[in-house]
This record gives C-alpha cells, sequence and structure tokens, in this order.
C-alpha cells in the first residue's frame, strides 16, 4: 500500500502546476474588465463559478497528494515527524516565553507606577491601616485604596479624598482655596 502511495501521480501532470494555473484564471476572470462589459450577468457569474470550482477541487487534490506523502513519510521515517514536532514546540515556548518576559515588564512598570503614587501622597505612618495616610487619623472616606500582590508582594497605594473644608468663622465672609491644604481667605465685612 505504501508503495501504490508513493506512486501515484496525477495524469495530467503536476499538481501544483495545475493548481496555479486554475488560480491564474479565476483571478483572471474576476479582474477583467472589458470583457465584463460585454457579458451578461449570467454568463459571467457561471464562467466565477466554472474556475473557482476548478480551483477547488486542485486545492483538495493537492492537499490529499501532500498528505499522502506526509504519511509515507512518516511510516518510512518516523524521527523527521518527531525533529518537526520537537522544534514546533520549541517555537511555541520560545514564544510563550517572550510572551511572559512582556508580562513580568508590565507588572514591573505598574508596580513602579504605585510605588511613585505611594511616595508621592506620603507614606503610611508604622501601624496604620493601608487607607490611612498620615494626617488623616480616620482614614480616607471618599478616597481610592488598591491592593495588589504580585510574586508575594502585597502592595498597596491610597489616593485619599480632598479633607472636609475648615468651619467658616462667624461674622466673616471668606473663600476656601486648596493647594495642598485649605488656605482661608478672610475679609472684615462692611458695616
Amino acid at each position: 500500500m505504501i508503495n501504490k502511495m508513493a506512486n501515484t501521480t496525477n495524469e495530467n501532470g503536476n499538481l501544483v502546476d495545475e493548481f496555479e494555473e486554475a488560480f491564474q484564471a479565476c483571478l483572471n476572470v474576476l479582474t477583467r474588465d472589458d470583457a465584463l462589459a460585454h457579458m451578461e450577468k449570467d454568463e459571467v457569474r457561471a464562467e466565477v463559478d466554472q474556475t473557482i470550482s476548478r480551483v477547488i477541487d486542485l486545492a483538495r487534490q493537492t492537499e490529499g497528494y501532500f498528505l499522502q506523502k506526509r504519511f509515507l513519510l512518516s511510516a518510512l521515517k518516523p524521527e523527521l515527524i518527531v525533529k518537526e514536532d520537537i522544534s514546533d514546540l520549541k517555537g511555541e515556548l520560545a514564544r510563550k516565553d517572550e510572551l511572559i518576559k512582556k508580562h513580568y515588564e508590565k507588572i514591573n512598570q505598574w508596580q513602579n507606577l504605585l510605588m511613585d503614587l505611594r511616595s508621592a501622597q506620603g507614606q503610611p505612618q508604622a501601624g496604620q491601616p493601608p487607607g490611612q495616610l498620615m494626617g488623616q487619623p480616620n482614614g480616607s472616606r471618599y478616597g481610592l485604596t488598591t491592593a495588589i500582590n504580585v510574586h508575594g508582594k502585597s502592595l498597596t497605594s491610597s489616593i485619599p479624598a480632598l479633607p472636609p473644608r475648615p468651619p467658616g468663622l462667624p461674622g466673616e465672609d471668606h473663600q476656601q482655596h486648596w493647594n495642598g491644604r485649605w488656605t482661608t481667605v478672610t475679609r472684615a465685612r462692611e458695616g
């Protein structure tokens, strides 16, 4: 049976050449402008269907031919198939290692960003819960606390809400400004 498959050839010549010719004919039918203007739609459709059917048929024959050759090769030289599989697996491992490396780089970028945010806000005091920053004894009521666990390290970053406005002074008009702390500008009432 193996010898029969090894001796199988196409009666009309080389399958790959026939496939290429059929593909070129299909492209010619689809890309010619002058002949399409003078032909009826049904004639054009029939010709396109015929050329596409021929391309599909020859593609199937070519695929069958190569599958037979691959089967023959796997029966006669199985070590070549194993070597090919090994090289495919090595390539896949290299691709996945590169992907993992990119993920680790992204994780490091995010860790650095969290650390920068944390240092820009001030470091939490020892013994404070993660949501509390220095100067906020009760923590941040409407702030944002982010925690992430990467490689066994727990990183927490908190962005506090604005502190409550200081109470107004009775009998005085005032404006309040936030510049890292509340500033009260007072003005005496005209009376």
